[in-house]
């Protein structure tokens, strides 16, 4: 079936991820933490709807016993971190990834606390709103680098590792709407990841969905 720019779902994903080495203490007293690691993705998007509806797309995986240069692929298409839907004009995703604290996790609605929170308090999807009268492209994609980087220090305080943090926007009016059926591969010295945008209609529910933050009063 062609794709349908105007009407057809899409699902971004994040299929896999390299956890390369982590960024604990290397005098941890654990011999065991220096192997093994529990990585978690903290994902947020964002799209045209979103913005009139003050909405952000949020989702939140968790990962035990990770050996360090071991590759995570996930069950059917990956961790959702958008849709499916229409985005309509555009989506704009930021992708996090981090290092738990093994004595003391922080929960997925505690997460989702601090990003609404944080994007409250920063004024995101107004910022967003403006923007997109005069669209440029590096300011949508700083001001969500910008809202998990916030996100990321705040669990530092918990004793947490940042490992990193990556985001883009897809566009409707491009040669290939919203960058469908591409997959994109990006990392540092810690950890690659890869996001890959599909046709999608609903979950394959092997995986958690994304939440709605409404950032409302």
């Amino acid at each position: 079936m062609t794709f349908d720019r105007n009407n057809s779902k899409i699902a971004i994903t994040v299929p896999s991820f390299t956890f390369k080495q982590g960024a604990s203490n290397l005098l941890l007293e654990d011999v065991t933490d220096l192997i093994y690691s529990e990585p978690y993705l903290v994902t947020v998007a964002t799209d045209s709807k979103g913005v009139i509806q003050n909405a952000l797309n949020f989702n939140f995986a968790e990962y035990l016993n990770v050996r360090r240069g071991g590759t995570i692929n996930m069950i059917g298409n990956g961790h959702l971190v958008y849709g499916p839907d229409n985005p309509g004009d555009y989506v704009a995703i930021s992708v996090l990834l981090m290092e738990s604290n093994r004595d003391a996790r922080v929960t997925g609605d505690e997460i989702a606390s601090i990003v609404k929170s944080e994007a409250v308090e920063m004024g995101l999807i107004q910022k967003i709103a403006d923007e997109a009268m005069n669209p440029k492209l590096d300011v949508t994609l700083k001001l969500m680098n910008q809202l998990l980087g916030y996100v990321a220090t705040r669990l530092q305080d918990s004793k947490d590792k940042y490992l990193f943090r990556t985001e883009g926007i897809f566009f409707k009016d491009t040669p290939v709407p919203y960058e469908v059926n591409r997959q994109f591969v990006t990392g540092n010295e810690f950890a690659d990841i890869t996001i890959q945008v599909i046709p999608l209609d609903t979950p394959n529910g092997q995986g958690p969905t994304t939440g709605i933050i409404d950032l409302n009063p």
